[in-house]
């Protein structure tokens, strides 16, 4: 590194990245990691269009740190054969990002129907990722997932971790942690 070089971003020796976000700006990918590169963040975290715009970052000499599966709530349906596509297209999808290195894969476990009991939408979320879990492990890929505090949302606050922890108990699951959402919460 030379003294042109910026040294990487971080806090605490943890590089720290951003997530792409809908502004104008950020859908010229190449600029965007230019930027990103030029103000020394680590990665570029993208949406469920992992596969197409995660070769793009990588041509552009960018790292990427998450993407996001591209079926959250059909994950969280009540239907089985819906939860059971969504697995498949989850799987599919992490196999193909982790082909170009993608390790970390976010989510939201927002169900179908957010007006459902609560217990039912829980049983359902745990099947669907009890499935994507051994795939995860296979790739040494991580589920990351945010505590969103929506309507009908699971995973949202410690209890709701614990409980589906304890479920799914596959060391691929994960927390993205956003302090934001506690404050939310109050």
């Amino acid at each position: 590194m030379d003294a042109r070089t910026p040294a990487k971003t971080c806090t605490g020796g943890i590089a720290i990245g951003f997530r792409r976000g809908w502004s104008p700006w950020q859908r010229d990918l190449a600029q965007l990691v230019q930027w990103a590169n030029d103000n020394a963040f680590a990665c570029v975290d993208l949406g469920n269009d992992g596969e197409v715009a995660g070769p793009e970052v990588l041509a552009e000499g960018g790292r990427i740190g998450s993407v996001d599966l591209p079926e959250w709530k059909g994950m969280i349906s009540s239907d089985p054969a819906t939860r059971k596509a969504a697995v498949l297209k989850n799987t599919a999808y992490i196999e193909m990002c982790a082909g170009f290195g993608v390790l970390l894969y976010f989510t939201v476990m927002l169900p179908e129907d957010p007006g459902q009991a609560p217990a039912e939408n829980f049983r359902f979320m745990v099947e669907s990722y009890r499935e994507l879990a051994p795939v995860m492990e296979r790739l040494n890929a991580k589920l990351v997932i945010e505590g969103y505090p929506g309507p009908g949302a699971l995973c949202c606050n410690p209890e709701g971790y614990r409980a589906f922890f304890s479920e799914c108990p596959s060391p691929a699951m994960g927390v993205n942690y956003d302090p934001s959402h506690l404050i939310r919460m109050g």
